[in-house]
């Protein structure tokens, strides 16, 4: 199956058409992601486990105070609440800034054309992020692909 090197695709966004160009990640490029950004697949791994386990732990002790194990039930208090430190609500916007920000830096790398800095101007402004962006421009440009490939 042959990639695309570069789609010109017209975006809309509240009735705003924003006509750019979308480029493959070039092989820098990619690895320049990894490296940047190659941590956050790791700790999103280790946060999805740990919630996980979180919730294994809660039913066990549930079932511990229900059958009346109460010192049980209390020591595995004790580590329920150390892995709810480790997930706090701080970690979940850290994790979204991060996603945001690795994103962000995809879109700049891959798209181009005249309306590239009115587009991003716009997702700033309107804080869209660039998640839903790249994700909006990857569709279409599948979208795109599949029907090249039909016709």
């Amino acid at each position: 199956m042959a990639l695309f090197t570069t789609m010109a695709i017209a975006l809309e966004i509240d009735g705003i058409t924003f006509n750019v160009t979308v480029s493959n990640l070039k092989k820098e490029q990619q690895d320049t992601l990894k490296e940047k950004y190659g941590s956050y697949d790791a700790e999103f791994k280790e946060r999805s486990e740990n919630e996980a386990k979180l919730g294994r732990m809660i039913e066990r002790y549930q079932l511990l105070k229900a059958d009346g194990q109460n010192q049980s039930a209390l020591d595995l208090l004790d580590q329920i609440e150390a892995i709810e430190a480790k997930i706090a609500p701080k970690n979940i916007e850290e994790t979204e800034k991060m996603l945001n920000e690795m994103y962000q830096s995809r879109f700049l790398m891959t798209v181009s054309g005249t309306d590239k800095e009115r587009l991003k101007g716009y997702v700033d402004e309107h804080n869209i992020g660039y998640l839903v962006l790249v994700k909006e421009i990857e569709q279409m440009v599948a979208e795109a692909k599949k029907g090249k490939s039909k016709g």
